[in-house]
């Protein structure tokens, strides 16, 4: 007896088809810009999770520090099509490797998702995590300081470890903030 797809297992299967590797984080982004998504985030992604795994993706977690991590989710080489056998050179989430236009469209979907997931017009908590810093540590950090940290952290993850396309994706996410908070009369 068969069961018709709902629209999640549709999204699911539709977004995955013809790649090799994908985060849990870029899966549920698509999800949500389809309107394919669960009553909430968390029911989304276990939904999103169970579908995966049951069409046999291998899921792995990346703990990267207190309270992140991040799920990836592998087609095995044997479940992949002929021509995606090969392990991508770059270690991307799809057997085509991101080109650079694809990392800054995925950087600017991040900073719109962030904004959404707390109900703000915009992601800018660096202005109040600096402010405290600076009260804490008798320092002067600008907002731009804060966030080009964030792009040296970014940057120290990527050369170390194997790799995570996140890292590049944050990376430009950060750079562009720090670009927009450098902008005069933006602090």
């Amino acid at each position: 007896m068969s069961t018709e797809p709902t629209d999640l297992e549709r999204a699911v299967l539709d977004i995955t088809r013809g790649r090799a590797y994908i985060s849990l984080d870029s899966l549920l982004l698509e999800i949500a810009l389809r309107g394919a998504g669960a009553a909430t985030k968390l029911a989304t992604a276990a939904a999103a999770h169970r579908i995966l795994v049951d069409a046999g993706w291998r899921h792995r977690r990346f703990h990267e520090g207190p309270g992140k991590c991040t799920d990836t989710y592998e087609l095995p080489a044997s479940d992949r099509p002929a021509a995606q056998r090969a392990e991508p050179a770059s270690g991307g989430e799809s057997a085509k490797a991101p080109t650079a236009p694809d990392i800054l469209a995925t950087a600017a979907r991040c900073i719109a998702q962030r904004a959404a997931t707390r109900d703000l017009p915009a992601e800018r908590s660096m202005a109040r995590a600096v402010s405290a810093f600076n009260a804490l540590a008798g320092a002067s950090l600008s907002e731009r300081d804060g966030w080009l940290f964030m792009v040296v952290l970014k940057a120290a993850r990527a050369t170390a470890g194997s790799h995570n396309a996140d890292d590049y994706v944050d990376g430009a996410a950060y750079f562009a903030l720090a670009g927009e908070s450098a902008e005069p009369g933006a602090q």
